[in-house]
C-alpha cells in the first residue's frame, strides 16, 4: 500500500454506472480530493451547465444544482451519500479511489491465507494477492462496503466495483472506470469553493 499511502491529492474524470436502491446511476464525474479532507466534484453535461457542483471541506460542503437552481450545504459524507448511496468523506473517498480501501495507516492485525493476504486497521480490512512479483490489494471491506479493483496500472486502480454489505442500506451497486488520474499536485483554496451566481 505504499503507493497509495502517499497520494495526498487524487484527481480524476470518474465514469459511475449502477444502482443505488432501485434507482439507476450513469454519470462522468471530474472529481478532485484530498488527505485534508477537501472535496471538489462536478458533472458536466454536453450542452448548458454541470448537472452538480460539490465543493468544500468533510464538515462543510456545498452542492449547487444550477438547473434546477438548488443549493444545500451539508457535512461532504452526507450529500455524497445522497447523490451516490456512499457515505464518505473526502479522505475516505480519496482511499476507496487511491486502491487503499480504508483511510487509518496503522495495521493492526495481518494474516496469510495460502496466496492471498489480509491486514487489518482501525477503518477496515484489506485482502492482497500476489501479482507481477509483488502484493496487490485486490479488495476491501470498509464502512459497510465491498470495493473491489479490477485494473490496477502502475499504483493506481483504474477499475473498481463498490457494492454494500449484506444489511446495510440504501443497497448500492457501482461500477467505476477512472481516467486521467493526476496524484500530488498543487491545489489552491480557491479549487474547493462553489461559486454559485448571484439571482
Amino acid at each position: 500500500t505504499h503507493g497509495c499511502r502517499g497520494a495526498s491529492t487524487y484527481a480524476a474524470e470518474i465514469l459511475v454506472r449502477g444502482k443505488v436502491a432501485k434507482e439507476s446511476l450513469n454519470a462522468k464525474i471530474i472529481g478532485l480530493v484530498t488527505r485534508a479532507d477537501q472535496i471538489s466534484l462536478r458533472v458536466p453535461v454536453m450542452f448548458g451547465p454541470p448537472a452538480f457542483v460539490l465543493g468544500g471541506t468533510a464538515d462543510h460542503a456545498t452542492l449547487w444544482l444550477p438547473r434546477d437552481e438548488r443549493v444545500l450545504t451539508a457535512r461532504a459524507d452526507e450529500i455524497l451519500e445522497a447523490l451516490t448511496g456512499l457515505r464518505l468523506g473526502p479522505r475516505a473517498l480519496l482511499a476507496v479511489l487511491d486502491g487503499c480501501v480504508a483511510q487509518a495507516d496503522a495495521i493492526t492485525a495481518s494474516a496469510r491465507y495460502g496466496p492471498l493476504g489480509a491486514i487489518t486497521t482501525d477503518d477496515g480490512r484489506m485482502f492482497l494477492e500476489q501479482r507481477d512479483g509483488r502484493w496487490r490489494l485486490t479488495r476491501g471491506l470498509t464502512a459497510g462496503l465491498i470495493v473491489e479493483y479490477s485494473d490496477i496500472q502502475g499504483d493506481w486502480p483504474r477499475a473498481l466495483r463498490i457494492t454494500t454489505e449484506t444489511g446495510h442500506t440504501p443497497a448500492v451497486s457501482l461500477s467505476m472506470t477512472i481516467d486521467q488520474i493526476d496524484v500530488n499536485l498543487p491545489h489552491e483554496a480557491k479549487d474547493f469553493v462553489v461559486n454559485v451566481p448571484p439571482r
